[in-house]
């Protein structure tokens, strides 16, 4: 399976039914997914590059038009070096090391309201799928995704 066959089925079936039926579940992913587009964005084109995801994060939100009303997280580190968004430190921290967002963010089962800090994850998956889109839409992204596996998924399952 390519980067662009697992990020299809990703945003086109997997994902929806977990935004629709588990939405506090569904923040893991959806953080998650925020980071693998920001990976696919990477000008080094080393997806699998550790110590990469806050870095990727940001440059997604402040990249892809779809994901720009969430530059309304961003912020600068205290020395001044690092740029950072809360989608990243609050949300897809919290969510991936310990499935509680920290306190900078918080959810909702439907729509943001961003005012508020709130993320609404309708509203986060709607934005990402578009956010995908975004990305498949430049070719050179799209071809660096055909051409990359990530999947093997063996036809034959051995009875144990």
């Amino acid at each position: 399976m390519s980067l662009l066959e697992f990020g299809d089925n990703l945003f086109c079936d997997d994902l929806r039914n977990i935004v629709h039926n588990h939405p506090y579940l569904s923040f893991v992913l959806l953080s998650a997914t925020l980071e693998y587009i920001g990976k696919c964005l990477s000008s080094d084109k080393d997806i699998f590059k550790q110590g990469q995801s806050e870095k990727n994060c940001y440059n997604a939100i402040n990249s892809i038009l779809a994901l720009s009303k969430y530059k309304k997280f961003n912020r600068c580190k205290a020395n001044g070096k690092k740029n950072t968004n809360l989608l990243y430190t609050e949300l897809r921290c919290g969510m991936v090391h310990s499935l509680v967002p920290k306190t900078g963010v918080i959810l909702s089962d439907n729509k943001n309201e961003l005012e508020k800090n709130v993320v609404g994850c309708k509203d986060l998956y709607e934005d990402l799928c578009n956010a995908w889109k975004e990305i498949k839409g430049n070719e050179a992204i799209c071809s660096f995704l055909t051409g990359t596996k990530c999947l093997r998924i063996s036809e034959t399952i051995e009875n144990t």
